[in-house]
C-alpha cells in the first residue's frame, strides 16, 4: 500500500533528522542514517543527513552528494556543485543553489521543511569540505570572477567553478580571455 510505504519513510526520516539534532544539541557523533527506499548508494557512500518536504518527499544528504526532490524524480548534485545553501525559519524554506558556468545563472532547489537545521548544516560542512582553493580575480571594469577548485568526494577529482560578477560580458573575447588566463594562474597555485 503506497500510503503505508510513504508513512514508514517519513517517520524514517524523521528519527534520522531528530538523532542528527540530538547529536549535534549534545556532541554525538553523527549516526550514519539509512537511505530512504529507492535510493541507491554508491560504494563507500553513506547517508549523513535525511529529511522530508512538507509534500512527503525525501530530502537526502551523502557523504558524496546531496539529493534533493524535483518534478522529475530526485536530482543526484555532487558537494563540488553545491554552492551554498540556506533555510528561512519563518517560511520554512530550504534552498540549495548549485555552481553556475561562467556567465550563467545557478540552478535554485527550494524546498519547504519543517526544520531544516541538521541538514543544513550538514550541507554547509560538506560545501566547505569540498572546497580546496577559492580566489576572486579582478578582470575588467571593476569587475571579476569568482575562482574555485573544488575536490568531488566520490572520485578525488578536482573541478573548476568560474562565477563572474553581474554584469561582466562572458560573451566579449577579451573578457573570456582574461578569464581563462585567471583561471589557468588559479590553476597553477596548486601543486
Amino acid at each position: 500500500m503506497p500510503g503505508e510505504a510513504t508513512s514508514r519513510l517519513v517517520a524514517s526520516l524523521r528519527r534520522n533528522a531528530v538523532w542528527g539534532m540530538m547529536s549535534a544539541m549534545f556532541g554525538r557523533p553523527r549516526r550514519t542514517a539509512t537511505p530512504p527506499p529507492g535510493v541507491e548508494l554508491g560504494r563507500g557512500e553513506r547517508v549523513l543527513a535525511s529529511d522530508v518536504t512538507t509534500d512527503g518527499a525525501p530530502i537526502v544528504a551523502t557523504n558524496h552528494r546531496v539529493l534533493l526532490p524535483t518534478p522529475d524524480g530526485l536530482a543526484s548534485i555532487s558537494w563540488a556543485n553545491v554552492d551554498r545553501a540556506t533555510f528561512d525559519r519563518e517560511s520554512g524554506l530550504l534552498t540549495v543553489i548549485e555552481t553556475a558556468m561562467a556567465g550563467g545563472r545557478p540552478r535554485r532547489h527550494r524546498l519547504r521543511v519543517d526544520g531544516a537545521l541538521t541538514l543544513l548544516d550538514v550541507i554547509r560542512e560538506q560545501v566547505k569540505a569540498s572546497v580546496i582553493l577559492t580566489r576572486h580575480v579582478p578582470i575588467a571594469d571593476g569587475k571579476g570572477a569568482r575562482i574555485s577548485g573544488r575536490r568531488r568526494p566520490d572520485t578525488g577529482a578536482l573541478t573548476w567553478n568560474v562565477t563572474v560578477d553581474v554584469g561582466l560580458d562572458v560573451d566579449d573575447p577579451d573578457v573570456r580571455r582574461l578569464i581563462d588566463a585567471a583561471l589557468a594562474a588559479v590553476r597553477a597555485e596548486l601543486p
